[in-house]
């Protein structure tokens, strides 16, 4: 069985995001990070149905809705998945590779 494991900058994309979809309207962002949360469920529970993107990094949508994606890597030697991050679908696939970095 897998456990999740997140980089540091996750709690702040997903913070500024929520931030950012209240703004624009009452409670937009709550539900974002519902998704965000139904999403890392998701991906706990069948990690393996994304397919691999880039460097190992599999990238799955949080939902229709919100144009937003979650960046994650398997560790099977250590039964982890490391969040890498939850990203707007316009922004670089770069950052993602900064944030890469073997926690375990």
């Amino acid at each position: 069985m897998f456990s999740l494991a997140f980089n540091p900058s996750v709690e702040a994309d997903i913070r500024d995001t929520r931030f950012w979809y209240n703004d624009k309207l009452q409670n937009l962002g709550d539900e974002y990070q519902e998704k965000v949360l139904e999403c890392f469920d998701g991906i706990l529970s069948n990690p393996k149905s994304t397919p691999i993107q880039f460097d190992n990094v599999r990238v799955r949508r949080i939902q229709a809705r919100f144009p937003h994606y979650v960046h994650y890597e398997i560790f099977d030697e250590t039964n982890k998945i490391l969040i890498l991050g939850v990203l707007h679908a316009k922004r670089d696939r770069e950052l993602t590779k900064e944030r890469n970095t073997n926690i375990f």
